[in-house]
């Protein structure tokens, strides 16, 4: 679970809209009409900035403004809590719980919770910040039998190491990692049951992740399965946090 992120400062929080269109008017003589209409736009929330509505060429100038990353912060950040903000079995941490950002997860039971969501922003820096989506899966026999070959190739590896210098130290060091992986590789090798709290998990992932990506105009190809990141527009990081049971 992620910590929640608390300041002492008075301008970390997400301009409001008044806040953004006055700021807005000051470029009128500076910025064209459509540049200004699309700016606007983002105000009012009727697309998410993410959304290839206009140029990555005109994306790259705009974001040279501290005005567009403001702008940018605000679309994303509200278009999260109108979304959910009828979602009363989430919990969502934001502005008003002291967080830079928005944190979104779900209580599964006392013990568990399944991580939904995240946007931490730089408001007072050059970037808009890092969007991250959480999902939870079943691994899959193939996934499984990945792991046991890497972690059976770091035994061996570990195992055929040279020992030219007879050190204690290296020794015991050796041993301790042989041990490591071979505890991993014992768990790998016990196929899991999913639980029915496992089963909610993933369920409850999978429904959050298809209705965020939706609203973001992004879809699942936009995100790697190998949790690479993905840069849809210029300084702003977007990644997919992939949990397997």
């Amino acid at each position: 679970m992620l910590t929640i992120h608390r300041t002492y400062y008075d301008n970390y929080k997400v301009d409001d809209k008044e806040a953004l269109k006055s700021l807005l008017k000051r470029y009128e003589d500076t910025l064209n009409k459509p540049t200004l209409e699309y700016l606007n736009s983002l105000i009012e929330l009727e697309f998410s900035v993410l959304k290839n509505n206009i140029s990555s060429t005109k994306k790259e100038n705009l974001i040279e403004l501290e005005l567009y990353r403001r702008i940018a912060i605000y679309n994303i950040y509200n278009r999260v809590l109108n979304i959910l903000k009828n979602h009363e079995d989430l919990d969502i941490q934001s502005n008003s719980a002291g967080y830079e950002g928005v944190y979104v997860f779900k209580k599964i039971n006392d013990e568990s919770i399944v991580e939904l969501f995240n946007f931490d922003y730089d408001i007072n820096r050059s970037r808009v910040g890092e969007i991250e989506f959480f999902e939870t899966r079943e691994e899959t026999e193939e996934e499984r039998i990945s792991k046991i070959n890497y972690v059976k190739g770091a035994i061996e590896r570990i195992s055929n190491e040279s020992n030219d210098k007879d050190v204690e130290d290296i020794k015991l060091d050796r041993i301790r990692r042989i041990e490591h992986y071979k505890r991993m590789l014992s768990e790998l090798e016990k196929k899991k049951v999913l639980t029915d709290i496992d089963r909610l998990k993933i369920e409850t992932s999978k429904y959050y992740l298809e209705l965020l990506l939706n609203e973001f105009g992004l879809t699942k190809e936009d995100l790697k399965d190998d949790k690479v990141l993905v840069k849809r527009m210029p300084r702003l990081n977007i990644k997919d946090n992939i949990r397997y049971l």
